[in-house]
């Protein structure tokens, strides 16, 4: 029995150290890719690990509302702040808490902007759990994550960037059909879910522990935001602390125009109206001494070379 035991720790001794050994090579692969298409959703997390070390002071968190109403190159090109937006299409808290963990690696921003549409998308907590296990596997094995990449390496899947620090330009227009109930005055309260409200306090928690400060926003969406959602989410922040801007309830001051700032009627912002929530958020985040690194932009070389694209 003692023989049979010590075998199976060495097998498994030795099948952790090839994983290992050969997740090292498919992480420098995927670095090394150009091609999004293979990574799928975990393209951002590579985008995110090439960054310079300590160059982003400002880390955005969440889903496709996220990615489609800050703009970094933006940020860098009015004021210096350089920012990296770690969104996803339909992005859970577990995956925010993931690509945050996987940013302080090597970064440490001061300030984490976490949108607010993905705290009301669940899971059950066997679902939780679930994905943590998964994603504490792939962080110690990178081969299960990046497993695809190899093909970049034997077809030609070169592709210019189409997105920049983590933002998705979109030009399109198409009007919102109505707004006459958006945001309209209601007392509802559209609850954020327990699992979601714990995970939300350890993201809190981890920001505090590396000096950074966790605020929360909400994207102007008529499709995705009402007044049971503000109520549920002020709510939530008032429980756990946390400072929390409503862009829903400052179209005006935006200057938000629903025939042309929303490039599927209402849904997601288009550039023109990612340039209006950028420009608020710019003014409103100096308070947290964010620096202007273009006098020292040979260090930032990475945002200038892309200006080339937009």
């Amino acid at each position: 029995m003692n023989k049979i035991i010590f075998k199976s720790m060495v097998f498994i001794l030795v099948l952790a150290g090839i994983l290992s050994l050969c997740s090292n090579f498919f992480v420098l692969f995927a670095k090394e890719g150009q091609n999004a298409e293979l990574l799928k959703r975990d393209a951002i997390q590579i985008q995110l690990m090439k960054e310079e070390k300590n160059s982003i002071d400002l880390l955005v968190l969440g889903d496709s509302e996220s990615y489609s109403s800050i703009s970094p190159l933006q940020l860098w090109r009015n004021a210096g702040i350089t920012s990296f937006v770690g969104g996803q299409a339909s992005q859970k808290m577990t995956e925010a808490m993931d690509l945050l963990n996987t940013a302080l690696h090597t970064q440490r921003p001061k300030v984490v902007l976490l949108e607010t549409n993905e705290l009301f998308r669940s899971s059950s907590s066997a679902d939780r759990i679930g994905e943590e296990m998964l994603q504490a596997a792939q962080n110690v094995f990178p081969i299960f994550r990046y497993h695809n990449v190899w093909k970049s390496h034997v077809m030609d899947t070169a592709q210019a960037p189409t997105n920049w620090k983590g933002y998705r330009l979109r030009s399109e227009s198409q009007p919102v059909s109505s707004t006459a109930s958006y945001m309209k005055a209601d007392s509802s309260v559209k609850t954020v879910t327990q699992e979601n409200k714990d995970l939300l306090k350890e993201m809190k928690n981890i920001c505090e522990q590396n000096q950074c400060q966790l605020v929360l926003y909400s994207s102007p969406s008529p499709v995705n935001y009402n007044m049971g959602k503000h109520n549920g989410i002020a709510k939530a922040a008032e429980e756990l602390n946390l400072e929390y801007i409503d862009l829903n309830l400052k179209t005006g001051k935006l200057g938000m125009d629903w025939q042309k700032d929303s490039y599927d009627s209402g849904d997601h912002l288009n550039i023109y109206g990612a340039e209006k929530v950028t420009k608020y958020m710019q003014e409103y985040l100096q308070k947290y001494g964010l620096e202007d690194h273009r006098t020292v932009s040979s260090s930032f070389q990475s945002w200038n070379d892309l200006r080339q694209y937009v």
